[in-house]
């Protein structure tokens, strides 16, 4: 009896012990679950702001919408503008064919002319040598005239005393006569040769007026030709030059395509590595899920070894009962003994019962000795071998986190690789771009030195410069590819940081099942502790420890059911950021792609100005060239063409500026969106750092409460338990008043939010109906043009007609010679009827000569 109560104040001290050791612990766990709350209040707030920043972030999104759809606008307006400067150009390209058909007729007519000059010339030659014949014919017939008048003399001196006077007077009449019709003749003659040396005075004078501007024109064609030479020149030394430049731009991209390759390749290494790291994560994960199904029957073994514990438990309770009842028994049969020793009655009988007892005690005694050995040997060899399997697993844990280092590391130096080769292509870019557009101004300054009449060259300098622009767009091309490339190769580099994060979450997740399996190893050990002194000291208490382990598991049971449900929201949530995180890398991507396409269309839109510059410029140098007659119609559409210049570089200007300011919030947007990034990841980081500190903190309250099940005062912890549960609940409510107040906050903001979006919405309306405003000066503008250029064509039918009025003149001109020319054979032709009566009158005198002689 004396140690039954010396056991029982040992067991008195134990309790008080353990008394304070779960005051202390009760203050822990108190500690911790507000620190726990603390933690939970938290990641509440975090995530308001993550769905705060969610919004922001649709809010920015819509605004990029109508900003890209009032980019869409005004692209569908410069495209309008770039049709009607084109249908301009295609009109004054018309113009030019038709003004070059006219001169090159002109010309035509012009070589017509000259031939007609040398004709006439020749003619002029041709009459003044028929002049001088008939003038020596004059001077014959003069001479005749004079001997005919000798001769008649004679006659008269020798026919006065003659018969036949009557017929010499009637002869010298005819004589008179003749003599009178032939002055007549001469003189009308000499009147129609002064008229032809007045006329062949003025063709000569007017040829040589002619061969002056002729001259003239000549001289300024040689200039002009010896101008268009050196112009020539100048271009052929500057396409020499971009030539040099393409080759040294071919040089410069056959090196990046070299380095393509060696990035392709080494791409390929990556996706080998990554395909083998893929491999190596699916064993991995192949490794953990066997490890998983070996813990899960570990797991199943154990419940089904407390089974059988808690049967060996039922077994040793009744057990206990019965020998308890022996007990009894025994101390009925002392007593009986007793009192027989008393009464001095031997009772062999009772004496044989308590031996053979006595013998069955011992019997069980050696049997349940033998047990609890058997059972312990078990017991090592299984905690033996789970130790083996935990350095096992941590030994691979080990390698594969220093092969995971490795990658990363590999990672970084890619990724470093990547970043100088995105800067080397940046800068030739930027030298190539400065290049293309020093040869585009050159080109265009060369453009504009050059004058309408010399077409051939301009048609050969256009197709070098279309070559030069259709090998410099195919050096674009290859540019956009290899930017493409890079950008082929980030994706992949981030594809394989996404795979070796997840390879370090699966390795993770083996260490956290690993902590959990050696968590269970202990706790297994702990129970063992526990069976050995519950089987060893608390035989007596089976009943309350029962009663203990029931109430134990349940609130276990509810605990690791919180847990759960717990991890799995965790869970749900950690996907739903991981979703959110993939959403906002594609917006961010889609943003980038878009501030791409943005880049694109501001040069394509600058290249685009500067050809309208060059033909604007074109346009009005021809114009001036060849409208040198009508000066003040030039001078009226220069001003118009300034006009419209002027208006539309103020509007792409404007539109530039608007893009800029497009640029400036999509990198704004961006920087934001990176900020949010960092911040999200910060978010996740403590997150991931909060969940451990959460899981460290279950493993202690674990712990703890395993600990606080071994003891004996459950009231107490049943009492305490539904005290924190009644402070929690009261927590709970101010944690959701406080989420009332914050949602209520949160819309206020909203609400804001929104005026300020609406307020935004009308100013971007205010914008467009400046810019439809705009538009519709343009298109008034662009009738205005049309009115005028209309006035031009008319102004330049007119020139036409009159050229064709003076191409009639000048046929009349030439038609007037032919016409002299039938006069003169016609009055030819009288001149010989003229001359038949003389050379019969000749005639005449001849035959009666015989007949003078005769009479005298």
């Amino acid at each position: 009896m004396d140690k039954v109560y010396a056991e029982l104040d040992v067991v008195k001290g134990e309790v008080e012990k353990l008394r304070e050791e779960c005051r202390t612990k009760t203050e822990m766990t108190e500690s911790l679950r507000k620190s726990h709350i603390d933690q939970l209040s938290k990641l509440q707030e975090a995530k308001l702001e993550i769905g705060r920043q969610e919004n922001e972030l649709f809010v920015k999104s819509e605004e990029i919408f109508e900003i890209k759809k009032l980019y869409d606008d005004i692209k569908s307006i410069v495209h309008e503008k770039e049709t009607c400067l084109q249908n301009l150009s295609s009109a004054h390209e018309k113009l030019q064919l038709d003004y070059g058909k006219k001169i090159g007729k002109l010309e035509v007519q012009n070589k017509d002319l000259v031939l007609a000059l040398d004709e006439a010339t020749s003619k002029i030659q041709d009459l003044e040598m028929q002049i001088s014949a008939s003038n020596n014919e004059i001077n014959a017939l003069k001479q005749i005239m004079s001997v005919r008048q000798e001769i008649c003399v004679e006659s008269e001196l020798k026919t006065r005393a003659s018969k036949d006077l009557k017929d010499g007077d009637a002869i010298i009449q005819k004589l008179d006569e003749e003599n009178r019709i032939a002055k007549d003749q001469l003189k009308w003659k000499s009147e129609q040769f002064k008229h032809l040396e007045e006329a062949h005075k003025r063709n000569h004078d007017q040829f040589k007026t002619s061969k002056v501007e002729w001259g003239q024109e000549k001289s300024a064609m040689l200039e002009e030709i010896s101008s268009l030479q050196a112009r020539l020149d100048s271009q052929t030394r500057i396409s020499e030059d971009l030539q040099s430049q393409l080759r040294m731009s071919n040089q410069a991209l056959a090196h990046q395509e070299s380095r393509k390759r060696i990035l392709e390749i080494e791409v390929s290494e990556f996706r080998s590595q990554f395909h083998d790291i893929s491999l190596e994560c699916q064993e991995a994960n192949s490794k953990l899920e066997n490890l998983t199904i070996k813990r899960d029957e570990e797991i199943g073994e154990l419940r089904n070894l407390l089974r059988t514990k808690e049967a060996l438990f039922k077994d040793t309770k009744c057990k206990s009962i019965q020998l308890e009842q022996e007990n009894q028994d025994l101390r009925r049969s002392l007593k009986e003994l007793q009192e027989s020793q008393l009464q001095g009655t031997a009772s062999t009988s009772v004496l044989k019962k308590l031996q053979s007892n006595f013998q069955h005690l011992k019997q069980l005694h050696k049997k349940c000795s033998l047990n609890l050995k058997e059972k312990e040997a078990e017991w090592s060899s299984q905690i033996g071998k789970v130790a083996e399997d935990m350095k096992r697993c941590m030994s691979e844990l080990k390698s594969k986190e220093k092969h995971i280092d490795e990658l990363e590391k590999e990672l970084d130096d890619r990724r470093d690789a990547c970043d100088v080769l995105t800067g080397e292509i940046s800068v030739l870019i930027l030298v190539l771009k400065s290049e293309f557009h020093t040869g585009s101004k050159e080109l265009s300054r060369a453009n504009t030195e050059q004058e309408p009449n010399s077409k051939s060259l301009v048609h050969q300098k256009n197709e070098q410069a279309t070559v030069l622009e259709a090998e410099l767009s195919e050096y674009k091309k290859m540019l956009e590819e290899s930017s493409d490339c890079q950008v082929h190769l980030r994706e992949q580099v981030l594809k394989l940081g996404n795979a070796l994060k997840d390879a370090s979450a699966a390795s993770e997740e083996a260490k956290d099942d690993l902590a959990k399996a050696r968590k269970e190893v202990k706790e297994s050990k702990l129970e063992l502790e526990k069976w050995k002194a519950e089987a060893g000291n608390l035989k007596d208490y089976l009943e309350e420890n029962q009663f203990s382990q029931k109430q134990e598991k349940e609130i276990l049971l509810g605990i690791l059911k919180e847990g759960e449900a717990k991890i799995n929201e965790l869970q749900q949530q950690i996907t739903e950021a991981e979703l959110k995180i993939v959403e906002r890398t594609e917006a961010v991507n889609d943003l980038n792609q878009e501030k791409l396409q943005y880049y694109q269309i501001a040069e394509g839109k600058d290249n685009t100005i500067e050809i309208l510059q060059t033909k604007i410029s074109c346009l009005e140098q021809k114009l001036a060239d060849k409208d040198l007659q009508n000066e003040q119609i030039q001078s009226d559409v220069r001003k118009a063409f300034d006009q419209e210049k002027e208006n539309l570089l103020l509007n792409l200007k404007e539109k530039d500026r608007k893009i800029q300011d497009n640029l400036k919030q999509a990198k704004d947007l961006e920087e934001d969106m990176t900020c949010k990034e960092v911040a999200f990841t910060a978010l996740i980081t403590a997150e991931g750092l909060k969940l451990l500190e959460i899981k460290e903190k279950n493993k202690v309250i674990a712990e703890l409460e395993l600990k606080l099940g071994d003891k004996h005062q459950k009231l107490e912890l049943l009492n305490k338990s539904l005290s924190d549960s009644r402070q929690k609940e009261g927590q709970l409510e101010t944690l959701l008043q406080e989420s009332k107040k914050e949602s209520e906050e949160l819309n206020t903001h909203f609400g804001n939010e929104r005026m300020h979006l609406e307020a935004q919405i009308q100013e971007l309306e205010s914008h467009k109906n400046d810019a439809l405003e705009e538009n519709k000066k343009l298109f008034v503008d662009r009738e205005e043009l049309l009115v005028q250029m209309q006035g031009i064509h008319g102004r330049m039918s007119e020139l036409c007609c009159e050229d064709v009025e003076l191409v009639r003149h000048l046929e009349k001109i030439l038609e007037n010679p032919e016409e002299e020319k039938k006069r003169r054979h016609s009055n030819l032709g009288r001149d010989h009827h003229s001359r038949a009566p003389l050379s019969t009158a000749k005639t005449e005198t001849d035959e009666r000569t015989p007949l003078v002689e005769l009479n005298c």
